[in-house]
């Protein structure tokens, strides 16, 4: 464990030692200030130390929270310039993997959905047909019926009734395949839940694999930028032996590392160049 990492731990057990105490000290400070409201007449000493006490308490819970926060980022800084590469192909696996296992959801669902669709479009179709056999069969025995022919009235009434009944058992299979219809549907939903959750999680791994990426150019941001520096400083110097205005006036480069200063500016560089020989302005 890394001293970083010790530190963190440190903050951490703290954290949670003072998160347990909280309650309580809370219960007590509002207490203590109740009693002295109360006995506000007969002078009561106000509570300081038991209010200050909870209060404290709450200054160091933030204290450490910002320890931790800034600690991680320095741990995380050091992780990412050591192991940026290794970090970002083991994370494209992770990736590769997560977005073949979502594959295979998104197929699933698909292909239940093909089957749901195709199921009520089947059922829909063939009640729509009993529907209108029916329909047919009527005005068929309306006919009959208008004609006066026994036979035609006999052989209408009943292609009548059976168009109804095939109607009927095509209502009743519907209500059959509404039940079927409604379990697939709860599984396609089941998916939907899976593929969101997969989908999260895919997205928390690109977020990772970009942040050791930020890492990794900032990094070479700043080392790309530490070399430009020292040329400037090389230009600072031969400007001033020239008796010249400094062209680096209105320098600033901003740094990304948490270690060490925030930026590059025109004192960085004026610092640098005093330090530099007249051996040094002249080497080729």
């Amino acid at each position: 464990m890394s001293d970083l990492q010790k530190q963190i731990k440190h903050h951490q057990i703290e954290l949670e030692r003072l998160k347990k105490q909280l309650p309580s000290l809370s219960a007590a400070a509002k207490e203590a200030k109740r009693f002295f409201a109360k006995n506000r007449i007969n002078r009561a000493p106000y509570p300081r130390e038991i209010v200050d006490a909870f209060d404290d308490a709450k200054s160091a819970i933030e204290g450490h929270a910002t320890e931790i926060k800034r600690i991680q980022r320095l741990i995380d800084w050091d992780d990412g310039t050591r192991f940026a590469s290794t970090n970002i192909k083991k994370a494209q696996k992770e990736i590769s993997q997560v977005q073949s296992d979502l594959q295979k959801l998104q197929d699933k669902r698909l292909k239940l959905s093909t089957k749901l669709q195709k199921l009520e479009d089947e059922k829909r179709t063939e009640v729509e047909k009993a529907q209108y056999a029916e329909k047919q069969a009527a005005a068929s025995y309306a006919v009959a019926l208008s004609d006066g022919d026994e036979v035609d009235e006999q052989r209408a009434e009943k292609a009548l009734r059976l168009a109804s009944e095939a109607l009927s058992a095509a209502t009743r299979g519907k209500r059959g395949v509404a039940t079927t219809a409604q379990a697939l549907k709860n599984e396609v939903e089941k998916l939907d839940e899976e593929i969101t959750e997969i989908k999260e999680v895919l997205k928390d791994l690109r977020q990772r694999q970009l942040r050791v990426a930020r890492i990794m150019w900032a990094d070479r941001l700043d080392k790309a930028a530490l070399e430009f520096a020292a040329v400037a400083a090389h230009l600072e110097a031969t400007e001033k032996a020239l008796g010249w205005t400094s062209s680096m006036s209105e320098l600033y480069v901003p740094l990304q590392t948490p270690h060490g200063p925030a930026c590059i500016s025109q004192k960085t560089i004026s610092d640098k160049a005093y330090a530099l020989s007249m051996e040094q302005l002249l080497a080729a």
